[in-house]
């Protein structure tokens, strides 16, 4: 039916019309094939670059693990590490015990607060509500923490004189980083 009516157009209409339908044709391609096929390869290639670009920082970092191992080894003695946290505490009030004893300053009142993470480390507090000494023996106190074996920081300080006039008494919130042990 419809090959007959094409049969019967001349030979330029046919001839125009297989033009036609060939043009149709490859625009059908070029919208379901030729476009969907460029949708995904562009979609290649941004994953491509994205990775391209994952694989050039991950070499930098590579490239910088010697240095970061030689820095962490010159760094390592300023930070602790302990099996737990609860090792931690009890090390660094032993710490703090001994340097009060060894200075003369008389721990009246010491608490450990909770310990809390701090980047890759823990943080631990210690909150010495009370102490009490002469005002050299509190200095020395305060001295030796900052040259203990591990870097003690001072938060807070308050120090006030007792009632004799010859003493002082001190309230010192201190801290220590550590890093816990696998």
């Amino acid at each position: 039916m419809i090959l007959d009516r094409i049969d019967k157009l001349g030979r330029r209409e046919q001839v125009m019309l297989l033009v036609a339908l060939v043009v149709f044709g490859a625009f059908l391609v070029d919208g379901m094939v030729v476009k969907a096929l460029t949708r995904q390869l562009r979609r290649m290639d941004a994953d491509i670059a994205a990775s391209a670009s994952r694989l050039r920082y991950n070499r930098t970092v590579l490239a910088s693990t010697d240095e970061v191992r030689r820095e962490f080894e010159k760094t390592r003695g300023l930070l602790g590490s302990a099996a737990s946290a609860s090792a931690a505490g009890d090390a660094l009030k032993g710490e703090i015990d001994e340097i009060a004893r060894k200075t003369g300053v008389l721990l009246v009142s010491m608490d450990q607060k909770e310990t809390r993470r701090v980047g890759t480390c823990e943080e631990m507090v210690v909150d010495i509500t009370r102490c009490e000494g002469d005002m050299a023996s509190v200095l020395a106190f305060l001295c030796d923490m900052r040259g203990a074996t591990v870097a003690l920081n001072v938060d807070r300080l308050g120090l006030s004189p007792m009632e004799d006039g010859r003493k002082v008494k001190a309230a010192i919130q201190l801290s220590r980083a550590f890093v816990i042990e696998p």
